[in-house]
């Protein structure tokens, strides 16, 4: 078994307001295998006007969706939270506690160029660091179970050297006059490892890094 470990930064914050293994939606756990809720392949041949007809599956039984869902540690928002962004790019935030922090992602580090110039572009920052010995992750969209004002970022996480990092989720929001609301237990993210993992906490150790170039975090951590 391999493992996502996690270590609490601030002792508050609590590991089940934040955290959720192997989740699935609850509208795809209503779903029945086959099309007009069919729960076995003989009642879907048997609702064919021509034998010959295609016998349609519903994403109940799709590989992908539940490879995702079963390789993936859920991120919870922890507390309410509450967003406005303006049309000249510029935001604000509020929320009942400090168990989550926002900052910007400096604009610098694109050179307010490309994609990323037309979008506020935050960092949802959690108290925590987590590694993934010998795995992969991924940052998920969401989409599956709520839609959120913003889009995630995808961006990749090779985790060979057992390095552990804070745990930062990035968004993209559009540059408009509005407010957002974002209530506690809605749905930030996924982690997506390319293995199964089980989440444990441990008490691992960040190094800043001490070199320019190579990786976002120090590549002699153990």
């Amino acid at each position: 078994m391999k493992y996502c470990y996690i270590k609490k930064l601030e002792k508050h914050a609590d590991v089940e307001d934040y955290f959720i293994v192997k989740s699935k939606p609850s509208w795809f756990n209503n779903l029945c295998p086959f099309k007009n809720k069919r729960k076995n392949i003989i009642d879907a041949y048997k609702d064919l006007t021509n034998k010959w007809d295609l016998i349609y599956k519903t994403l109940k039984i799709c590989p992908g969706i539940n490879d995702l869902f079963k390789n993936s540690i859920v991120i919870k928002f922890p507390c309410d939270l509450i967003i406005e962004t303006t049309k000249e790019g510029k935001w604000f935030f509020n929320r009942p506690s400090d168990l989550i922090s926002i900052q910007s992602h400096d604009p610098h580090q694109y050179e307010f160029s490309g994609p990323l110039k037309d979008y506020i572009v935050l960092k949802f920052q959690l108290p925590f660091l987590f590694q993934a010995p010998n795995n992969n992750v991924m940052f998920i969209d969401p989409i599956y179970f709520n839609q959120q004002p913003y889009k995630v970022l995808p961006g990749i996480i090779n985790f060979n050297k057992k390095n552990p990092l804070h745990l930062n989720v990035i968004v993209i929001f559009n540059k408009e006059d509005k407010i957002h609301y974002i209530k506690r237990n809605e749905i930030m993210t996924l982690l997506y490892f390319n293995e199964t993992v089980k989440l444990k906490e441990k008490d691992i150790e960040y190094k800043k890094s001490k070199t320019f170039f190579g990786n976002w975090f120090n590549e002699n951590v153990e």
